[in-house]
């Protein structure tokens, strides 16, 4: 953590992500320094912002799309609109279904099964028990 303090204090940029085991991976230098913290210590190191904090594996698009899910998911089985996540990301409907189909294949997302011809959309069970509760 102390290199992390120095760093910060250098000016230096930091890339945060959070791994699947609920750690933090912080980064600088461009990546040839790396830390693994907890989320504790990046609360306190003050690296927990919204923008910064990423899921790992994931593309920036689809880290956009699924935040924003994420933030629009109030129970799960409830379907979020194609054209809410157009709304908060900026992201065209045409692009937004590219990463859509993304998270279904990484297993982010599933199909809302009422209405297929509607652009509708939920995240996993699994998802949701990560990210929402």
């Amino acid at each position: 953590m102390k290199e992390i303090k120095f760093a910060q204090e250098c000016g230096f940029e930091m890339d945060v992500k959070m791994l699947s085991d609920e750690t933090i991976r912080v980064s600088w230098n461009k990546g040839a320094c790396v830390e693994i913290i907890s989320a504790d210590e990046a609360k306190e190191l003050g690296l927990l912002k919204e923008e910064s904090f990423q899921e790992e594996g994931l593309t920036e698009k689809e880290n956009k799309v699924l935040k924003s899910v994420i933030d629009n998911t109030y129970e799960w089985g409830l379907p979020v609109e194609t054209s809410i996540i157009k709304e908060e990301t900026g992201l065209s409907k045409r692009s937004i279904a590219g990463v859509v189909s993304g998270l279904y294949k990484k297993g982010y997302l599933e199909e809302y099964p009422i209405d297929p011809d509607i652009e509708e959309f939920m995240l996993s069970e699994w998802a949701f028990e990560r990210y929402c509760k």
